[in-house]
């Protein structure tokens, strides 16, 4: 098992928040904080595999708290993702 290294934990502000559009540009602002790892709620194939284009590991922790995502990913007992359905084209 590879032991996690902390190094600090911040927040950001999100300035692409509610710019649909503007979801691909997530990853490459979310490497200038020199991010090697994100955990989400939930994610797409298609962000998944944007984050992975520039370096950055992607973990889903549907259904958890921040603290309670992160602190599993500490120890070491969170990894991997299970992409979202599109929910983009559904029929009704």
């Amino acid at each position: 098992m590879n032991k996690i290294k902390w190094v600090k934990k911040e927040s950001h502000d999100n300035p692409l928040a509610g710019q649909h559009s503007g979801a691909c540009e997530i990853p490459g602002y979310v490497q200038k904080f020199n991010i090697n790892t994100i955990i989400a709620g939930g994610m797409g194939q298609k962000a998944i595999a944007k984050f992975a284009e520039y370096g950055i590991t992607v973990i889903t922790a549907p259904g958890l708290l921040y603290e309670e995502a992160l602190n599993l990913f500490i120890q070491g007992k969170s990894s991997g993702y299970k992409a979202c359905a599109n929910e983009h084209n559904r029929n009704f």
